[in-house]
């Protein structure tokens, strides 16, 4: 159904796809890519790759016309090959299939240069003698932001990149707190987490908004995992719940001015609590001793609750919106 409606876009190239004929602006606008006497792009059976380096390709461009299905096969293919070139930092060409399965079955590629000293492509560890690589696929790393604190567990990220600022991550090598002041610290998180959990799931008892109640069963489980996160942290139990959190006690407790059964108030009690917990660890950050076990603890617990009042945040804007949560 026509619209009468036009778009102008600024291009360098234009490829149109109609039809299952080559087009052959393809290889007018690409010098020294090799098509077969038909015009199609010559490509390898087995992994796409083309004659030109970093061009891979399939489909009806390469078969001619044929089923979606065949692409389909040709785009995985394809995919796994791009994947395994990208691992070898592009320093390998044609790509072979064995390079293709060793990047599916987790091997790596060569070293990485940084700062003129080969390292894991991975974790990004300084390699020893002349291993080629190391694959720590295996193993339980943690990283820590330099910008932002915040602590991620696994064992690859783009670059070395915080996926939560963009700022560098180091590897973190410890098998537990075991100071007093450092499992202090950790106590003071777990009872504020514990709190958040049964403000959240008494919240969830008491209202008459079905959503509400779904969405506040979910910051529930978000604090309930979050506890099991720093358990396994740093290698302590979780401390048993004390009962008796009341509502009627909670506007007050976060500042928030309003009748605690109304659905707005609860939402903005909620926030102001993950606001004052990161509030109350940046303030502990600054009372403890620069390069201490504790005052590191505290700057990572404060990124935490900071991305909590980020969920928050979102899922209120959301929930005005008559939107569905993205924790729902």
């Amino acid at each position: 159904m026509p619209l009468d409606e036009f778009i102008e876009l600024e291009c360098d190239t234009v490829i149109y796809a109609l039809g299952t004929k080559p087009n052959p602006i393809i290889g007018q606008a690409t010098p020294g890519l090799a098509l077969n006497k038909w015009g199609n792009i010559a490509a390898d059976d087995d992994t796409q790759s083309t004659n030109m380096p970093g061009v891979f390709a399939g489909g009806d461009i390469v078969t001619g016309g044929a089923t979606v299905i065949l692409a389909m096969s040709a785009g995985r293919r394809a995919a796994k090959s791009i994947a395994a070139w990208l691992r070898l930092n592009k320093t390998k060409w044609p790509i072979t299939v064995q390079d293709a399965d060793d990047f599916v079955a987790g091997k790596l590629a060569p070293a990485i240069e940084e700062d003129g000293v080969a390292h894991c492509p991975k974790c990004h560890q300084p390699l020893e003698g002349s291993e080629e690589y190391i694959c720590c696929a295996g193993s339980e790393l943690q990283w820590r932001c330099d910008n932002c604190a915040k602590v991620s567990e696994g064992f690859a990220f783009p670059y070395g990149m915080c996926p939560h600022c963009g700022g560098k991550l180091q590897p973190l090598d410890r098998a537990g707190v075991s100071d007093e002041a450092g499992l202090g610290a950790i106590r003071t998180a777990f009872e504020i987490e514990l709190g958040g959990r049964a403000f959240y799931a008494r919240a969830a008892k008491e209202t008459s908004d079905p959503t509400l109640q779904e969405l506040f069963l979910s910051f529930a489980a978000m604090e309930e995992e979050h506890m099991t996160t720093l358990a396994n942290r740093y290698h302590v139990a979780i401390p048993q719940a004390t009962e008796g959190f009341h509502l009627s006690t909670a506007a007050i407790m976060a500042g928030v001015k309003g009748r605690i059964g109304d659905p707005t108030t609860l939402f903005e009690a909620a926030i102001e609590f993950e606001r004052r917990a990161a509030s109350f660890f940046k303030t502990r950050v600054g009372e403890t001793p620069d390069g201490s076990v504790e005052r590191q603890l505290y700057r990572e617990l404060a990124a935490e609750e900071d991305e909590h009042v980020s969920v928050l945040q979102t899922e209120f804007a959301r929930w005005k919106e008559g939107k569905r949560g993205l924790l729902t």
